[in-house]
C-alpha cells in the first residue's frame, strides 16, 4: 500500500505536469485537463447577461489554475503519505499524522519551507526538494500564463472594437465601405483587418481559454462583430462582383475568417438555429437590393458564426439591431 500511494502520487503529479506544460507553454492548444474543465464550466454557466458575459474569462481562468493546483496539491499528498519516514516532526522526530502531512505539502508547493515537518530520510528529501522545484515552477509560470491569457483577450477586444468603429450593425459597415464607388474604405483597411483576424487565430490556437473571455459591450464583443462584419461583407461580393481588386480582397478576408472559425470551439447542436438570419436577411433586401437573392441559404461558416454568437449568448437579431 506504501508503495500504490507513492506512485499514484508521481503519477498523479507526472499527469498534472503534462497538462500544465502543453497547455502553458506548448503554445499548440490545451491538454485534457484544462481541456475538460472549460467544458464542464462551460456547461454548467451559460453567459446569458452582461454581467455573466463579464465574468466568463474569469470563472474559467481560475477555474483551470485551482484545478492545476489541486490535482498537483492532491498528487503531492500521495507521494508524502506513502511511508512514515516521507515526513517527520523536526523536534520529536516522529511520524507526521495526515493533517500535517497536508500542512507539509501545502508549505513545500508553495516554498514556504517552515521547517517544524522535514523529511526523514534522504529518498524523502530528494522528492521534497524535487517538489518544491516543481511546485516553485508550476506558481511562477501560471502567473506568466495569466498575462498572456490577458494579452489575447485584450487583442480579441480590440479586432471587435476596430470593426464597431466603421458600423455597429451590417448595414452601417456596408454604408461606410461603399462610400466611395471602388470600395477604397474597405480596400485600405483590409490589412489591418486581416492582420487582428489573424493575431486572433494564433491567440486562440495558443490559449484556447481566450474563447470564453466575452464582453458585456456589443461593440467590443468579437462575435458579434465578426458576424456583422461577415453580413456587410457578403453583401459587398455581390455589389462588386466585377471589381477584380475588391474581390480578391473579400476571399482574402473569407479565407482569414474561415480559418478562425474552423479552430473555435462549437458542438454540432451549436451549428442550428439560424432561422432568424434568413428573416433579417430579406429585410435588409428592401434597403439593399444588391442582397436580392442572397438571403435565401446558409452556409458553414455562418452556421459557425451563429454558434460563436450562441457561445456568447447573443443573437442574430442582436446584430441586426436596428433594422426593421
Amino acid at each position: 500500500m506504501d508503495w500504490i500511494l507513492t506512485f499514484t502520487g508521481f503519477l498523479l503529479i507526472g499527469s498534472v505536469l503534462f497538462d500544465f506544460l502543453f497547455t502553458t507553454l506548448s503554445g499548440n492548444g490545451a491538454a485534457s485537463i484544462s481541456t475538460n474543465v472549460n467544458a464542464w464550466i462551460a456547461n454548467l454557466y451559460q453567459p446569458r447577461s452582461d454581467n455573466g458575459r463579464r465574468w466568463i474569462g474569469a470563472i474559467q481562468l481560475i477555474s483551470t489554475l485551482l484545478a492545476w493546483i489541486i490535482l498537483f496539491f492532491i498528487g503531492g499528498l500521495l507521494l508524502f503519505s506513502g511511508f512514515d519516514e516521507m515526513v517527520i516532526n523536526s523536534t520529536t522526530k516522529e511520524a507526521a499524522n495526515f493533517p500535517e502531512r497536508i500542512y507539509f505539502t501545502g508549505y513545500v508547493l508553495s516554498t514556504l519551507g517552515t521547517g517544524d515537518y522535514v523529511p526523514g530520510d534522504n529518498f524523502s528529501r530528494y522528492c521534497t526538494i524535487t517538489y518544491a522545484i516543481l511546485g516553485f515552477f508550476v506558481l511562477t509560470t501560471a502567473i506568466t500564463y495569466i498575462i498572456n491569457v490577458m494579452g489575447a483577450a485584450n487583442n480579441k477586444k480590440n479586432l471587435a472594437a476596430f470593426i464597431s468603429s466603421m458600423g455597429n450593425t451590417p448595414l452601417e459597415l456596408y454604408d461606410y465601405f461603399t462610400t466611395t464607388p471602388d470600395a477604397k474604405l474597405f480596400t485600405d483597411r483590409v490589412d489591418n483587418i486581416v492582420t487582428l483576424i489573424n493575431t486572433h487565430s494564433s491567440y486562440h490556437i495558443c490559449y484556447p481559454i481566450v474563447h470564453y473571455f466575452l464582453s458585456d459591450k456589443e461593440a467590443f464583443s468579437a462575435a458579434a462583430q465578426l458576424a456583422s462584419f461577415h453580413e456587410a461583407t457578403a453583401a459587398m461580393r455581390i455589389t462588386y462582383r466585377d471589381n477584380e481588386e475588391v474581390t480578391a480582397h473579400l476571399e482574402r478576408i473569407d479565407r482569414v475568417r474561415g480559418r478562425f472559425l474552423e479552430i473555435a470551439r462549437m458542438s454540432e447542436q451549436q451549428l442550428t438555429g439560424n432561422e432568424d438570419l434568413l428573416r433579417l436577411r430579406h429585410k435588409w433586401t428592401s434597403r439593399v437590393p444588391e442582397m436580392a437573392g442572397f438571403a435565401n441559404a446558409i452556409d458553414e461558416n455562418e452556421k459557425r458564426l451563429g454558434a460563436l454568437l450562441q457561445q456568447s449568448g447573443r443573437t442574430w437579431r442582436e446584430v441586426y439591431e436596428g433594422i426593421d
